[in-house]
């Protein structure tokens, strides 16, 4: 059955939805704790980057990953950005040129989030 075949209501989709980001939102929590303390903007950036990228911190392509998890520790959360720019490394062809732009995009709404005093 090709996946165009494939229907979902409204409904059953929202539910899918919450059951994929709370199981996203645990993997992320699992691996880097501290960002319950930051504001939503910053936890939404790194359940995208968990979502996208899975949980590994092991290899040379996950380096900034770990990376995170130890600023994270340390408290120092505004390294971030710079560490998801980094990883623009691995996306440099135009067949992958948005994953790139993504990690872009999550580098500036870490950066909002942090610079926020709201929260």
């Amino acid at each position: 059955m090709p996946l165009s075949d494939i229907t979902i209501t409204k409904e059953n989709a929202k539910k899918l939805a919450v059951i994929v980001k709370n199981r996203y939102a645990e993997s992320v929590v699992s691996i880097y704790p501290e960002i319950l303390k930051y504001h939503p903007h910053c936890q939404g950036v790194l359940l995208s980057l968990v979502y996208n990228r899975g949980i590994s911190l092991e290899g040379t392509s996950r380096k900034e990953m770990k990376d995170i998890q130890n600023v994270l520790k340390k408290g120092n959360a505004n390294e971030i950005p710079s560490l998801l720019r980094s990883m623009k490394r691995l996306w440099t062809t135009s067949q992958n040129r948005g994953v790139a732009i993504r990690r872009e995009e999550e580098a500036k709404w870490f950066e909002k989030g942090v610079k926020c005093d709201c929260f």
